[in-house]
This record gives structure tokens, sequence and C-alpha cells, in this order.
């Protein structure tokens, strides 16, 4: 009987820089191609609403595709997170985030692996590990999933005109459906 052993964040530190996003999750390594056009939209859309409000409100720092920490058989690259300035001194060290931020974003690829692992195993680690509030955002469907604690359950679904925000930025809002503008 063969027994795959986990890997650990050391065994992910000695890969190739490459344009690959490499990540661990319990101990098993993920390999993710490069986003598509389509999620690579929906991101810039997302990062610059969260820049403009920042710039008007500078609460924290949002921060695209960083490499978090959350122990040594989980490594996860997120597309977005929002860490309040009252957290940075405790989420960033040595150019990586090292306890989860307050807000994560994934955006959706096409492929059926990356939805549920999206959807079901990164949200079980985020809420294992303490992240407040999650959103899926899925440029197919163009629709929000807004999970908040105390489990990250999903609490509603934004479409259209429908308005996203969060407690955790105050002030913040937008339509939806200017996260998936220019778009097909």
């Amino acid at each position: 009987m063969f027994i795959n052993p986990f890997l650990t964040i050391l065994d992910l530190s000695i890969l190739p820089s490459d344009d690959r996003q490499y990540q661990l999750i319990e101990g098993e390594f993920i390999m993710s191609l490069i986003p598509s056009l389509i999620h690579q939209r929906v991101m810039f859309n997302m990062l610059f609403l969260l820049g403009k409000y920042l710039e008007q409100n500078p609460i924290g720092e949002v921060i695209s595709s960083p490499a978090l920490i959350l122990s040594d058989f989980n490594c996860l690259v997120p597309d977005i997170v929002f860490i309040p300035k009252s957290q940075q001194d405790k989420v960033i060290a040595h150019d990586q985030l090292i306890k989860s931020p307050d807000l994560v974003i994934e955006i959706l690829n096409s492929e059926i692996e990356s939805d549920l692992r999206d959807r079901r195993v990164k949200r079980q680690l985020y809420e294992k590990y303490g992240v407040k509030e999650y959103w899926i955002i899925s440029p197919e469907n163009h629709n929000i999933e807004i999970y908040r604690v105390p489990k990250l359950d999903l609490i509603k679904i934004l479409q259209g005109r429908e308005i996203l925000s969060s407690a955790l930025l105050p002030g913040f809002y937008c339509l939806s459906q200017e996260i998936f503008r220019n778009l097909p």
C-alpha cells in the first residue's frame, strides 16, 4: 500500500517562480492555471471599485493574489483580500499573509474543480482560520455570493442592480452589475 505524504509550506517554497499559482490545501499540492481573461476583467473591476473606495476612506489595504499561509499544510492564493489597518501588523509578515484577513474574495473560473474548491474546501478553511466575510464572484452567472460569520454561511446572492456592501467597509457600496462591466 502506498500512502501519499503530506506536503508542507517548505515543499511549496522550493517550487520554481513561474506564471502558475501553487496552493497547498490540507497537505495536498494544487496547481492552478493562469486565470481567464473574463476572470481578470472581473478582478480588475473589483480592485478598481475597492481602490477608489479606499482612496477616499483609508481604513485598510486591498491586495490581489497574495500567498496566505494558514498553517504548515495550508497555503492559499485568494484572488483579493482586504486587511484593515488595525490588523496589518498581525496579518502581514515577510511579504506574505500569515493570518486570515477579514475579507476574502474569490472569482470563479469556468472549471468545475475551481467551483467546488472555492465554494466548499476554501470556504471551510477560511471559516476555520477566522475570515469574517467571504465573497464568491461568478462571472458566468453574473452574481456575487456573500458568506458571513459566525460560520461563513451563505447569507445572500446579489445580481443586477442589487447593492453590494459590507460592515467591514463602512460606506462602500456598488451595484453588483458594476463588477461585471465590460464582460461579454
